[in-house]
């Protein structure tokens, strides 16, 4: 009976959607990764679509490594930022004195922070650090082929950033007792990395930016900041409590953003108050996106009398409208859909709303009105004049808030779709590689997630050759450099921590649980097919009795010439064995493959 589909048949749109349920984790990804070679690109791009780089040295190592590996490079869409700022961080207010002195200790530690804690009050763009870093992180950047996204939010707080002498320290050991006040800084690697990032490259079309406190960092915005907005087509920004000033500079962001097609602004962290409001007023009355297709909005009270020309002037391409905890009435919506009479001429040519959706989301009580989306879209299109006169609020889904996301996004919403917040700890984790149930995030980085392990293993040359015109034995021997070289590696030696030995290109083909730190070992070979070739042709030539003439032809006669080979001196040249790991692993295969036992040939 012949064996039906398995998930490996799947067609490739299938197997995505499949692969990528939020279900799913790294480490599940890893194990998909190598259970078939069929699936290794698509799975190792949903490893590398986002990686993380953060104050972190590890973070910063492993940004920089994904960066340098090309095959692994050509898969990162995303880079995000994880902000933590130390400087904030009040030492008085925390009551263990022990624990408080261990993370002041910490802070300070150059090997578990490249950018240490500061302790005067400079900027951090005049840290000998920062700018010792920022040619590596352009160079970083502009090995990333694909890359079009830059993301800038605060370090989740259950995030374990070392197992420090004894104690496990977590990011939101200092987020707690951070001071309301701020004096500088403030999401650091979006200001200080990604913001000149964005002035000069045109390829990172999305923004996805939150407020790393209560308290606002826009004030760190210059006049020659909307530049580095021109090329984004999509934003979304969770903004804390901002002064006046601040909100204007980054209006004046806003605006130089021309291509603009999807607009978040989320106030849920701040505090009401009218500062928003005149904010928005001054975006409706200001800012034209000719192309905007999506517009979000949360946690604020909307100016409805600019809100509903800003909308009905974009009614091109305005297709979505999601208002999140803002209060909305049956009297706003009229507002929104304008007010035409068929006396007056001006209004009656006036532009109209075509929406494919609006979406209105607040808290579950008796006093919020449900009702469907169905019953507002043709009200707000103006293709019905008819809508139910609910008394209060009204929302179309319900708003269900999550903890767990406080810190950096205040209310998760109950249905996925393409406005879900990106700063949830589940995508945070996803960002970072760490898992729930993984305790350690301190582990090396190690083949088995990122990639190829030819690539995490320093470039090593052999050569070979015979060591006299007649010597029938081939010698290799390692050289320094490609340019004296007959072949790079292309297999290890594998010796197991529990004895188990092996020849090949990537030691999880034989050992799943594979951990280079762990005992386990690779040792470069010089087997490959070019040094299997060069020890046969001798042996054909030995062997061949069919022709009757021995005369070698020309272009045997110049291989001859060029036979003799010496090692230089202390170069340690090894005969070349036919039973060597390497071909005897490529037998087994071939006799797997003809279906044979392993003593059949």
């Amino acid at each position: 009976m012949a064996p039906g589909p398995t998930l490996a048949d799947l067609p490739v749109e299938l197997f995505l959607q499949i692969i990528s349920d939020e279900r799913l984790s790294r480490r599940d990804w890893k194990a998909l990764r190598l259970a078939c070679p069929r699936w290794a690109h698509h799975v190792a791009y949903l490893l590398f679509r986002r990686i993380c780089i953060s104050r972190l040295r590890k973070d910063r190592s492993n940004f920089v490594q994904i960066a340098t590996t090309p095959h692994l490079a050509a898969y990162v869409r995303q880079l995000v930022w994880y902000e933590l700022d130390l400087e904030m961080w009040t030492f008085q207010t925390a009551q263990d004195m022990e624990m408080t002195s261990l993370m002041k200790k910490a802070a300070g530690d150059l090997k578990l922070f490249w950018l240490p804690l500061r302790t005067n009050l400079t900027l951090a763009h005049e840290d000998e650090a920062v700018r010792s870093f920022s040619s590596p992180f352009t160079k970083a950047l502009n090995l990333l082929p694909n890359l079009n996204t830059f993301i800038s939010c605060a370090m989740p707080g259950d995030r374990i950033l070392s197992h420090y002498d004894g104690y496990t320290l977590q990011a939101g050991l200092y987020i707690v007792n951070q001071t309301t006040s701020r004096i500088i800084g403030g999401n650091d690697g979006f200001f200080v990395f990604m913001l000149p990032e964005l002035r000069r490259r045109s390829q990172i079309k999305s923004l996805q930016w939150a407020e790393e406190g209560t308290d606002t960092s826009l004030y760190r915005l210059r006049s020659a900041s909307p530049h580095g907005f021109s090329a984004l087509t999509s934003i979304d920004l969770c903004i804390g409590n901002s002064e006046e000033i601040s909100l204007r500079r980054l209006a004046l962001c806003l605006s130089g953003a021309e291509e603009l097609r999807h607009l978040s602004l989320c106030f849920e962290r701040a505090l009401h108050g009218p500062g928003h409001q005149v904010f928005l007023e001054a975006i409706c009355q200001l800012c034209d996106w000719p192309y905007l297709t999506s517009l979000h909005l949360g946690g604020v009270q909307l100016p409805w009398d600019s809100l509903g020309p800003f909308c009905r002037r974009h009614y091109k391409y305005l297709r979505h409208l999601t208002l999140v905890m803002c209060e909305v009435t049956v009297p706003d919506l009229v507002l929104l859909r304008g007010r035409p009479s068929e006396e007056d001429e001006e209004t009656r040519d006036k532009p109209i709303l075509r929406l494919d959706s609006i979406t209105i989301r607040s808290d579950d009580d008796e006093f919020t009105c449900l009702l469907p989306q169905e019953a507002i879209l043709p009200f707000v299109n103006r293709t019905s004049s008819y809508i139910d006169h609910a008394p209060g609020e009204i929302r179309t889904e319900i708003s269900i808030y999550d903890h767990h996301t406080h810190s950096t996004a205040a209310y998760f919403d109950s249905q996925l779709d393409e406005f879900h917040h990106a700063y949830s700890n589940t995508a945070l984790r996803e960002i970072s590689g760490e898992e729930e149930e993984e305790e350690d995030s301190d582990s090396e980085y190690d083949s088995s997630s990122n990639g190829d392990f030819k690539d995490t293993q320093e470039k090593t040359y052999w050569a070979w050759g015979r060591l006299s015109p007649s010597g029938a034995d081939t010698y290799y021997w390692q050289v320094p450099d490609a340019a004296s070289a007959d072949a790079a590696t292309t297999a290890w030696e594998f010796a197991h921590r529990d004895g188990r030995r092996a020849c090949g290109d990537d030691p999880l083909e034989y050992f799943s649980d594979w951990e280079s730190g762990a005992g386990d070992a690779a040792a470069p070979t010089p087997y490959c097919e070019a040094l299997e070739d060069f020890v046969g042709r001798r042996w054909r030539r030995r062997n061949d009795n069919d022709d009757d003439d021995d005369t070698p032809s020309e272009e045997e006669e110049e291989e001859e010439e060029d036979l003799p080979k010496q090692p230089p001196s202390g170069a340690g040249a090894r005969r070349y064995s036919f039973n060597n790991p390497w071909t005897v692993a490529k037998s087994l295969r071939l006799l797997e493959e003809l279906g044979l036992p392993d003593g059949g040939m």
